[in-house]
């Protein structure tokens, strides 16, 4: 199952990521030095995470994800390091890694932590001018 999962991943990521990058070449879409983007989708296998290395590769934006809840071996971070290929993408780390794939507050409760957004800060702006 996960071997074909993954590679149809693969193909909607490949497919997506040259459409996005075909129509940010030809049409030059502003870019600001504090464009931050955010992805989220409601449910598991929605495909957040390959929204997430499509916009990444195009834009060649850094990719961080506050909060990994569950999947600490291959985290969303490290699927999004294996789908993108270009040489600018910077991948910080996690502010919260919790053990159970459940929404961060309850992952968090089950590992008897507490998330404390006011702790969680954002990486700086990429000195080249890219979005995060």
């Amino acid at each position: 199952f996960f071997r074909g999962h993954l590679w149809s991943c693969f193909v909607e990521f490949w497919r997506w990521s040259c459409v996005l990058t075909h129509f940010c070449r030809s049409r030059r879409p502003a870019v600001s030095r504090a464009m931050r983007l955010f992805v989220t989708g409601i449910g598991t296998d929605v495909g957040k995470t390959v929204a997430s290395a499509v916009l990444t590769q195009a834009l060649h934006a850094d990719y961080w994800k506050p909060i990994q809840a569950g999947g600490l071996d291959c985290t969303d971070t490290d699927v999004v390091r294996q789908l993108v290929s270009n040489p600018h993408t910077r991948f910080h780390p996690e502010a919260y890694r919790l053990n159970d794939p459940l929404s961060p507050h309850a992952a968090a409760r089950r590992m008897g932590r507490r998330i404390v957004v006011a702790e969680v800060q954002a990486p700086p702006e990429p000195s080249e001018g890219r979005p995060l």
